[in-house]
Formats: C-alpha cells, sequence, structure tokens
C-alpha cells in the first residue's frame, strides 16, 4: 500500500495510521488486542478510543492527556459529540458509524470550533479496532494539532487547505488499501 503524501498533513497521523495498518491482516481491520501503547508512546496524549453504545451513541472509552487539555476537562466515558456543534456532530457521527463496518478507516483535515470562540486546526484519524469476536467493537480515533506552520507548509504542497480544512475527509477502503474523497452530508 502506498500512502498519498498529500492526505498526511501531520507526520503523527501518518504514524499512527501506519502503525494501525502494520496490525492488520491483509483486507481486514487489526484486533484491538494487538495495540500495543508502548508501540506508539509519543501519540498517547493524542490518542483516544470511542466504543458504540446501543443507543446509536459513541462513548469515550480512552483520552489521551492531551485531548483532555485542549477540551478543559476530562470526558472518558462521555459522548464524543457533547462538545461540539450539530453540524460537526453529524459529520462524525457518519465517520464513526461507516468505520464501525469494519469496511472503511478516514484521514480528516478540518477546524474544530468551540462555543466560547476558540477553536484548532487538527488532522483526524478514525480506524476500526476489532474485538475477540472478529467483531468490530471499537475506533482507534487520534486528533492531531497543526502548527500555524505545518498548516502553511502544506498550503504551498498542493493540498486544497481552504477547501478541506472544515470538511476534507479521505476514506480508506480496508479490503483494497486505496484511498478515496469522501463526501460528508
Amino acid at each position: 500500500m502506498h500512502l498519498q503524501p498529500e492526505i498526511f498533513v501531520s507526520e503523527k497521523a501518518r504514524t499512527l495510521f501506519e502503525y494501525w495498518l502494520s496490525l492488520a491482516p491483509p483486507g481486514h481491520p487489526p484486533r484491538r488486542r494487538d495495540f500495543d501503547p508502548a508501540a506508539v508512546p509519543d501519540l498517547l496524549p493524542e490518542i483516544l478510543m470511542v466504543r458504540p453504545t446501543d443507543d446509536g451513541d459513541f462513548r469515550i472509552s480512552l483520552l489521551g492527556t492531551a485531548q483532555r487539555e485542549a477540551f478543559g476537562e476530562e470526558l472518558t466515558g462521555e459522548s464524543i459529540f457533547a462538545r461540539i456543534g450539530r453540524r460537526e456532530a453529524e459529520r462524525l457521527r457518519q465517520i464513526q458509524t461507516e468505520a464501525l463496518t469494519g469496511r472503511s478507516g478516514f484521514v480528516t483535515l478540518r477546524q474544530f470550533y468551540r462555543d466560547n470562540g476558540k477553536h484548532w486546526t487538527v488532522q483526524g484519524l478514525a480506524l476500526p479496532m476489532l474485538g475477540e469476536d472478529g467483531i468490530v467493537s471499537r475506533n482507534l480515533a487520534g486528533f492531531f494539532s497543526l502548527t500555524a506552520a505545518e498548516f502553511g507548509e502544506r498550503r504551498g504542497a498542493g493540498l486544497d487547505v481552504d477547501r478541506t480544512t472544515l470538511q476534507g475527509a479521505w476514506r480508506y477502503d480496508i479490503a483494497r488499501g486505496t484511498f478515496a474523497v469522501a463526501r460528508l452530508d
């Protein structure tokens, strides 16, 4: 599988995606038990594990310290949609739901806005993980904050940042090992 360099703005996001991919048998997502946090210690502050609930929600089961600091509070056990706007929550629900099928992973680039006017630009991942029963039971996620320098460098590298900042997403087809632009409603 050849990674498309224009998709990964964050090297940390690329590293987590490559690690996830290295755990996966061809054409399938990896098992949750194969994920070893000690293998990616520098990424732990920015990752989270998300699990579906019976009522269609997605709850945070593991939250990195950088995520906790970004939101200013502990969110483990809470809905991933609780602290973001309705439109962004619907996009995130679409991504998490599709990743839960085990057929696709996602890489995104967008800005998150808070009610207090603060925002940050992040490269996000939503990557399915199989449970012991062979069914996707969690999504491994990462939200990697980008500095102004990293973001600006990519503008000149052929990435249409103005178009993708708010809604850019790429779907990774696990069976085929290919990326395609994902259209989010």
